[in-house]
């Protein structure tokens, strides 16, 4: 990494160069994810079930949600931090939706509108609390998780929003070309994300917050304003997330979401991210997303308990973080 700071006609601009390539971390994480794939298969009970367009679309469409919030919080654990409030505000961003449809009268593209700027406000007011006071980001964000969760109960006093407009629950549930619309979302987020890291110099002081902090604030960057933009993005994503999962089951549920803030963090570190930031990748990211889905998939097929299940990410979970952390020992 260069930490130049360079005067070019005049304007202050910092050249730092995070270097994209594939390391070790995503290599065992691309191994696990064929390896599972091989094994359910090849496994009788799951083969038939397994090895069909229908169970892979059903797949991509699951994973979209926890991708697009993975693909927020890719940001936050960039520059060392967490957002523990995704979930709820997929919650309360698909509560406006519902509400704005249903209540209000407002059209669909004006309610998805509104419903990712409410979640988007969320990650502002995330950001403004973890730059601009002594909260870490892990309390700012513990205490908007129950701010947002009992604004997505109070909508309609803890009960759904069902009913909502088929020219909406397309967007979860359509396709073209047998492609989900929600997958093709998530591919343009995960494009959208990859070029704000690498090719924009808010990516580039996103890295260096993660790498160090001190070198940013000599530069001459406004760290906090950083911060701020980080955990917008965060709010927009899980927002987004939202609006399509109140699509895809056709109704606003004010519980929704919750613990999915674990997935996502989870599909960053099992991708290779450094929990203490510096170090992440969209690649890694989104390896680490459909890992966990292939697996939740091939455990339903085979008919485990959802307790055990969560046993079981909870291992790979693990498993991960011991070969990131042997993996950084010996660079």
């Amino acid at each position: 990494m260069s930490d130049d700071v360079r005067e070019m006609g005049g304007i202050r601009r910092l050249w730092l160069s995070p270097r994209v390539q594939f390391y070790k971390p995503e290599i065992f994480a691309t191994a696990a994810l064929v390896a599972l794939v091989l094994f359910l298969s090849l496994y009788p009970k799951t083969t038939e079930s397994f090895i069909n367009t229908g169970n892979f679309m059903n797949v991509t469409r699951q994973v979209s949600m926890n991708g697009i919030i993975a693909c927020g919080m890719t940001f936050a654990i960039l520059m060392g931090g967490i957002d523990l409030s995704v979930g709820s505000v997929v919650a309360v961003a698909g509560m406006i939706a519902g509400d704005c449809m249903m209540r209000v009268g407002l059209s669909v593209p004006v309610s998805i509108i509104i419903a990712i700027l409410g979640g988007s406000l969320f990650g502002v007011f995330n950001g403004v609390i973890a730059a601009y006071t002594n909260v870490p980001p892990f309390i700012a964000t513990l205490g908007s998780m129950s701010i947002a969760r009992g604004l997505a109960l109070l909508f309609r006093a803890g009960y759904a929003i069902s009913d909502l407009p088929e020219t909406f629950n397309i967007l979860g549930q359509g396709q073209i070309f047998a492609i989900p619309y929600a997958t093709i979302i998530l591919v343009v987020m995960i494009l959208f994300s990859w070029f704000l890291l690498h090719k924009t110099i808010f990516g580039r002081c996103v890295f260096a917050l993660g790498w160090s902090r001190e070198t940013l604030r000599l530069s001459g960057i406004n760290i906090k304003w950083v911060k701020v933009r980080i955990f917008t993005f965060v709010g927009f994503c899980s927002a987004l997330a939202g609006v399509l999962m109140a699509s895809r089951v056709g109704s606003a549920q004010p519980m929704v979401g919750a613990g999915w803030e674990m997935d996502a963090i989870a599909a960053v570190v099992i991708g290779g991210g450094n929990i203490a930031g510096g170090r992440a990748t969209m690649v890694g990211t989104i390896i680490g997303a459909f890992l966990l889905g292939f697996l939740s998939n091939g455990l339903n097929l085979m008919g485990v308990s959802p307790y055990l299940q969560n046993i079981f990410k909870g291992i790979v979970i693990l498993v991960a973080v011991f070969l990131r952390s042997g993996w950084s020992e010996k660079r």
